[in-house]
């Protein structure tokens, strides 16, 4: 599958260019590691942040350390009520071929393992190497961070993520947005399936975190630091219209019982 032109450095912004067996950068001399024959590529910045170094910390956690039921218990969750919602959201922007999908967070990418992306590009992109190894995209894997995503500018049609924005606050939100902005092409599309507060999914996972924490006698959670589901659609509103997104649609689904709000927004120009 051709990449050319798609990647960029996440140290100085260059193109990146194949060299031997993975990436390099012509400008600033960065190497980066990459499997061709999988399609896997790793383009992190060399310089993270702290919080970037704590999340890939937190979710490599999660997945080495989370009992395999309780993966196999979510498998089914994710691929059996929030897979079709998912499917449902994105089937609009299908139209046509040779498109470019990011899933911004991919996480395993079973929730969009329905969605028909032959005939476009598909890269799922998280930070952890943990979770990309689990990973079902047989398209594209990239290894690369949300707050300096490895894509040169307007190469991407449609940003989608599933689950994402919740784990992380107003500021770092509305930075993450930005760089959504910055690889999307005028007139592209971005849809987050964002959880609701009030679902009876995330009351349940709630009640765990607080029944676990009460039992071991510390800090418990399913999922790392899940803190900021949306309440009032305005909560999420807000932040993409001041990143420069221009609302589309929004809705919440029996078909995942009302888990996620779609907010499904595109770029302005």
């Amino acid at each position: 599958m051709e990449t050319r032109g798609l990647f960029r450095c996440p140290d100085c912004g260059a193109g990146v260019e194949p060299s031997g067996a993975g990436l390099a950068c012509p400008d600033c001399r960065a190497r980066f590691g990459a499997d061709m024959d999988q399609r896997f590529y790793r383009l992190v910045s060399s310089k993270q942040s702290e919080l970037v170094l704590r999340v890939n910390d937190d979710w490599t956690r999660h997945w080495e350390k989370s009992r395999p039921g309780f993966h196999a218990v979510t498998a089914v969750i994710r691929r059996r009520l929030t897979a079709p919602l998912v499917q449902g959201g994105l089937e609009r922007l299908l139209d046509g071929a040779g498109k470019t999908f990011l899933e911004a967070g991919s996480g395993t990418s079973e929730t969009s393992v329905l969605v028909d992306f032959s005939g476009h590009v598909s890269i799922s992109l998280d930070i952890s190497d943990a979770v990309l190894r689990r990973n079902v995209n047989p398209q594209i894997r990239l290894q690369g961070d949300l707050f300096n995503l490895p894509l040169q500018d307007g190469s991407i049609d449609a940003v989608f993520n599933i689950g994402v924005h919740e784990h992380y606050s107003e500021t770092q939100n509305a930075a993450i947005f930005q760089e959504f902005l910055r690889v999307l092409k005028p007139g592209g599309r971005v849809v987050l399936f964002w959880p609701w507060y009030w679902a009876p999914l995330m009351v349940l996972t709630r009640a765990i975190n607080s029944a676990g924490s009460l039992l071991l006698g510390r800090k418990y959670e399913l999922y790392p630091n899940q803190y900021w589901e949306i309440k009032r659609f305005s909560q999420a509103h807000h932040l993409l219209a001041g990143a420069g997104f221009a609302h589309v649609r929004h809705y919440l689904s029996i078909v995942d019982l009302f888990s996620m709000i779609v907010l499904d927004y595109d770029k302005r120009g």
